[in-house]
């Protein structure tokens, strides 16, 4: 998409890339045109204003679990050309304008075809329409159903000796034998989840990306898996009056051994790599700090690379996940913006919003 833009019929318009800078990008062996505009990672107010006064989105990703940015754009009345990777082309379908993330001319061609005021008005307008089909309250009874439907089709049940929790609870059935559903099918897909969780950390740490380069799905899944199983299994005690302190007490009472075995072995591999392999890249003094603020749970935002930085729990990756899920969902306000300001700003197009050059996405 940068050699699109090496040609002169492009150059009334101005690149600004949203996401990664210059720098990271010379290092990954792409050349953007020396005019761009960097802006870096942009808060919702700062991108939305970026959409409703760029010419085009342009998003050359190879690969997506959805696409979000697109769907942004089509928000906020911003055509969108899109690479037909992933889910794209189903998340899109002919609201954007689509190129290959190979092809210069493709990309020239398409944000070329948006000066047409024609075109213009007809993308924007099935933008709107095909945004208007996602949010986040349908998205997320959908999923329940789906979980519904699997957990129905493998449902079985177990035994456990039942013990009142809770303030007030009648104790008088301590001991007596109940019956609580299990899901076999949940279970082995939140096993799956979290080995490709792990094989992402293990790759970030041994330097291979690749090895489980869009596991960030699976932490998602993981914990949409999670919270349903956790509601049924502790549905009961809930009802009788658990407090929140109580439940957050017994979660971590379960997942501590695991935090801890995590943090002690990968503690121990990098003592290994320093008293077998000599390894100069690691200070013992920080893997230590590193040892302890894992035992803890305490962040540790200073992190080498060579521990495991910049993760926040360099030895035990996971943990960030296991501790606390402090994923921000992005939006660009509550309620969708009004057509008319869309087309207003629209109509001042002077530049091309380039997204996809951030962590997450690649081209």
């Amino acid at each position: 998409m940068f050699e699109a833009f090496a040609d002169s019929a492009l150059a009334p318009l101005q690149l600004v890339v949203v996401g990664a800078d210059r720098a990271a990008l010379d290092a990954a062996g792409l050349t953007p045109p020396t005019d761009a505009v960097f802006v870096g990672r942009c808060d919702d107010a700062t991108l939305r204003a970026l959409y409703m006064d760029a010419h085009a989105q342009v998003f050359p990703s190879r690969t997506e679990g959805f696409g979000l940015p697109p769907l942004e754009a089509m928000l906020c009345g911003c055509p969108a050309i899109v690479a037909p990777a992933g889910t794209i082309p189903e998340m899109c379908r002919d609201a954007v304008l689509y190129a290959d993330v190979d092809d210069p001319a493709g990309w020239r061609q398409a944000i070329a075809a948006l000066a047409d005021p024609v075109v213009r008005s007809a993308k924007r307008a099935a933008g709107y329409d095909r945004a208007a089909a996602f949010r986040w309250d349908s998205a997320g009874r959908q999923l329940l159903n789906v979980i519904e439907r699997v957990a129905r089709v493998t449902d079985r049940t177990a035994t456990r000796a039942y013990a009142p929790a809770g303030p007030g609870a009648d104790r008088s059935d301590r001991g007596v034998t109940r019956q609580r559903p299990h899901y076999a099918a949940l279970d082995g897909l939140r096993g799956l989840a979290a080995i490709s969780v792990l094989l992402f950390h293990l790759g970030h740490w041994q330097g291979h990306p690749w090895l489980a380069a869009n596991a960030g799905l699976a932490v998602d899944f993981f914990f949409c898996l999670s919270g349903y199983v956790l509601s049924v299994a502790y549905r009961d005690t809930l009802d009788q009056g658990m407090a929140t302190r109580t439940f957050a007490v017994l979660r971590l009472v379960r997942l501590m051994p695991l935090v801890i075995l995590g943090t002690l072995i990968s503690a121990a591999y990098l003592a290994a790599r320093i008293v077998l392999l000599h390894d100069s890249t690691i200070s013992v003094a920080e893997l230590a700090r590193a040892t302890a603020f894992g035992l803890l749970c305490l962040p540790m935002l200073d992190a080498s690379r060579a521990i495991g930085g910049p993760q926040v729990f360099p030895l035990n990756g996971p943990a960030a996940y296991a501790v606390s899920r402090n994923r921000r969902q992005h939006r660009l306000g509550g309620a969708a913006p009004d057509r008319r300001d869309g087309e207003r700003a629209g109509d001042r197009r002077g530049g091309i919003c380039a997204d996809g050059a951030g962590r997450d996405r690649r081209g």
